[in-house]
């Protein structure tokens, strides 16, 4: 019974927006795999910044 909170929880975690927003794009992504990359973008721009 956790593991689905817990995962949802992350899932969360990672994908929403600045705002506190999951919009259905990023739950595709996570079935999909391209969330990944998405984030992986997204910490590049960070790092180099």
């Amino acid at each position: 019974r956790l593991a689905p909170v817990k995962e949802w929880g992350l899932t969360y975690k990672l994908a929403s927006d600045k705002d506190g927003f999951l919009h259905k794009d990023s739950v595709r992504g996570i079935y999909d795999g391209s969330v990944f990359v998405k984030l992986e973008e997204k910490r590049s721009l960070q790092i180099e910044i």
